[in-house]
């Protein structure tokens, strides 16, 4: 069973935890590919830039982290999500938790004190070079609507093109 958290409501040494675990598995320069060598302390920077925004997912058995999402470029009732899955999650899991954290986010989620729906859309862009993440979003239900030419940043020093890819409302509106 998990729950989403905001990421500010968590422990520090929680949030410390789960990105050391990203950096130690090589994985930090993904969901931080905008910064040349990330370390630990980015991360937790881009969670104070981020701040309400930002939200991890959390196994409430094992009361340890196990994904994190964060929504931002709000254009409309659309939003970027960049999202990553801790390096111990076996591969299905992941892509559970990242379906069906999305579906809610889309399909639960409301605007404060209405039944309003917080999001319709979902968008990213994630770098063709990595080909792994452009089939993983694909698979928990992101369509591909096009190639964004030099539209991602890698290792923080060279741009490449990026994969647009969006979800929306089971109802679509």
């Amino acid at each position: 069973m998990y729950g989403v958290q905001p990421a500010l409501d968590l422990p520090q040494l929680w949030l410390y935890n789960y990105w050391k675990a990203l950096l130690d598995a090589d994985l930090l320069k993904y969901r931080l590919c905008d910064v040349k060598d990330p370390m630990v302390e980015d991360a937790l920077a881009m969670l104070g830039r981020i701040g309400l925004l930002s939200f991890n997912v959390v196994d409430v058995e094992r009361a340890a982290i196990v994904a994190d999402f964060s929504l931002e470029g709000f254009v409309g009732k659309a939003a970027m999500v960049h999202f990553s899955m801790h390096p111990d999650n076996p591969p299905q899991y992941s892509m559970k938790l990242a379906r069906e954290v999305t579906d809610d986010i889309l399909n639960i989620w409301c605007e404060s004190g209405s039944d309003s729906p917080f999001l319709y859309t979902l968008y990213g862009l994630t770098p063709v070079t990595n080909r792994a993440a452009c089939a993983f979003v694909r698979r928990v239900g992101f369509r591909k609507i096009g190639t964004l030419p030099h539209g991602q940043m890698v290792d923080g020093r060279e741009y490449v093109d990026a994969q647009i890819t969006i979800k929306e409302r089971r109802d679509g509106r």
